[in-house]
């Protein structure tokens, strides 16, 4: 069963302090946010916060109960992107969830539309309710290329799933 938060934290709530109050009382995260990937040095890379705030990669696994987590929605631009090169670390945003025992991650391989991702993870939580995590992303997937505007794969096929 999801235990989704009820109320989202806007721009000024979403702070890594508020994310770290609130994660053991939950077990699905969904991050609207901006993420920056440094593929050279892994500790320099994060998720963009309130106030500036930095969320890095390595404060994951700090999160209360991030092991018993059924789903993190990263919702921004290129969380699943990631360069072969490195070897050792978790390349990608979504992999260092993974690495932290989430069970489910569902991340982007491209940049975003804001408007189509809003449309997509609106249909995506929707259709959890009745349908498991994969027949929710595949069926918010279709919902959506069907949508005048919204057709080309570009809208809607960026978001990957990972894990179970």
């Amino acid at each position: 069963m999801l235990n989704t938060c009820p109320n989202e934290l806007d721009d000024v709530q979403a702070t890594k302090e508020q994310l770290f109050a609130q994660s053991g009382n939950f077990n699905v995260m969904h991050l609207a946010t901006h993420g920056i990937l440094d593929y050279n040095n892994f500790d320099s890379s994060y998720l963009v916060m309130a106030n500036n705030g930095r969320f890095t990669l390595n404060d994951i696994e700090e999160l209360d109960k991030i092991n018993e987590y059924t789903l993190v929605a990263l919702s921004a631009c290129e969380t699943a992107v990631k360069n072969d090169l490195v070897e050792g670390w978790p390349q990608t945003t979504a992999s260092a969830f993974l690495t932290a025992g989430v069970e489910t991650v569902i991340a982007s391989l491209w940049q975003v539309d804001d408007k189509a991702t809003s449309l997509l993870m609106k249909k995506f939580y929707e259709n959890i309710s009745t349908m498991n995590k994969v027949e929710s992303l595949h069926k918010a997937q279709v919902d959506l290329s069907k949508i005048q505007g919204f057709s080309h794969p570009y809208y809607w096929a960026p978001f990957a799933y990972y894990g179970k």
